[in-house]
């Protein structure tokens, strides 16, 4: 593993990235966290936009995973449409199916593109 440097400051989460290369693959790996204590506003999905916009470029296999503070087990709320709407966007699918709160949301996620089988 090496760690992947890119170029990017953002002011709504935190995210560390690395690259895995192996004789069979190469895979881009990034960790994000969105801290719950902070509002989620659009800032964050335009932030989010911008690093997949440079993540879809690799010709690697992508794996996002982290803590995006986001309830995506509940379908009907604003900000889980918008997220499901931006992966949607850029190919990118969302693989955790249950809670990973003590409170029974869904907040830690992981991401690939659709194509990739689902690493859980």
């Amino acid at each position: 593993m090496k760690k992947l440097k890119l170029d990017l400051k953002f002011s709504t989460f935190e995210f560390a990235a690395a690259t895995a290369t192996t004789t069979k693959a190469k895979l881009v790996f990034v960790v994000i966290y969105r801290p719950g204590s902070q509002a989620l506003r659009e800032p964050f999905f335009s932030e989010l936009t911008t690093l997949f916009d440079v993540l879809v470029t690799y010709s690697a296999d992508i794996v996002i995973t982290g803590d995006f503070n986001i309830h995506v087990d509940k379908e009907n709320n604003s900000h889980t449409r918008k997220l499901n709407d931006l992966l949607s966007s850029f190919d990118l699918v969302q693989s955790v199916t249950g809670p990973t709160h003590l409170a029974g949301h869904t907040l830690d996620l992981v991401i690939t593109r659709s194509g990739l089988t689902p690493p859980i």
